[in-house]
């Protein structure tokens, strides 16, 4: 997958400078597709998203009440701080909307790797979605607001309910269906594979067009794409040394802390992606497309400190 988004990002530097005609693109046309692509990359994970381990989860309080501070209070705060580092006002913007989307149920692989509690992380994949529908605009808000930009609230709120709320409602339903039809065993066996396929498929789209469109600025301001990646990485390394800090502090598990860390981590960057270009324009939209590009090599290499995090979090 790593390798698969750095060819992507390179092949869309390449056609963005070879074809200009695509900076050209019409604003509206370009938000629309965005928004189209990335309710495309969402929907399959919300069929597997396994909305009925909810309210068992849900009754370990602290570990998502944890979650939810981390996601939506630790985050944009640490992104808030670090964004400092990047100069472009707009690239700005979309570093901090990143830093808001919620995490995707791509992130249940690395906590099922790390052996941490998946019923929990699966729940808190869903309560973090359901939250940010309301919590997101709000934040796009108050971001714009802090750049001085004087933006309708109808136009945070209409990607959010295109990308997060209806891809979530119709997948759910989607689900109960196929699991009424099917059982269960046949989504998370037969159909996950297509449905993850899809998903990455429809990612890696997403991902050329947003380079693409600013291939000129990545090769003229190159400093642009590595303060997106500077930034990105102190707020990863600094969420981890915070949440082992706090979360022995609180005594949580190892197995609820790595669902904790895992969530908190890695965001959804397609959600982002369209809360950036549809809310603030195709420059904001830099950071979320670069991001995936260096989200999962941080996720591996705190995946390989396991015996330091089990020292430190029984």
């Amino acid at each position: 997958m790593l390798l698969c988004t750095i060819v992507t990002a390179l092949a869309a530097v390449i056609v963005g400078l070879s074809v200009p005609a695509i900076a050209k693109i019409p604003s509206g046309t370009f938000k629309n597709s965005v928004m189209v692509l990335a309710a495309a990359t969402i929907f399959p994970s919300m069929i597997l998203l396994q909305g009925e381990k909810l309210k068992s989860a849900l009754k370990q309080l602290k570990p998502v009440l944890t979650i939810i501070l981390y996601a939506y209070a630790l985050s944009p705060l640490l992104a808030y701080l670090l964004s400092s580092l990047i100069s472009s006002p707009d690239i700005k913007l979309g570093f901090l909307v990143a830093n808001t989307a919620p995490a995707s149920a791509a992130s249940l692989g690395y906590v099922m790797l790390a052996e941490g509690n998946l019923e929990l992380a699966t729940a808190n994949v869903f309560v973090l979605v359901v939250l940010g529908i309301v919590l997101i605009p709000a934040y796009l808000y108050i971001y714009a607001s802090m750049m001085t930009l004087s933006v309708p609230v109808v136009e945070f709120v209409k990607p959010v309910l295109a990308v997060l709320a209806v891809p979530l409602l119709v997948g759910q339903l989607v689900r109960r269906y196929l699991i009424r039809r099917r059982g269960a065993s046949f989504i998370s066996g037969e159909l996950k594979p297509y449905l993850s396929a899809a998903t990455v498929l429809m990612m890696l789209t997403l991902i050329f067009i947003l380079i693409s469109r600013k291939a000129v600025l990545i090769v003229r301001s190159p400093h642009s794409a590595l303060e997106i990646v500077g930034a990105y990485s102190v707020v990863v390394l600094a969420t981890v040394l915070i949440g082992l800090m706090v979360n022995r502090f609180l005594k949580i598990r190892y197995r609820e802390h790595q669902a904790i860390m895992f969530l908190t981590m890695t965001k959804n960057q397609s959600v982002a992606a369209a809360m950036a270009a549809c809310g603030f324009g195709p420059a904001a939209a830099l950071a979320p497309a670069l991001i995936p590009a260096v989200q999962p090599v941080l996720a591996i290499a705190y995946l390989h400190a396991e015996k330091i995090v089990k020292r430190l979090i029984p």
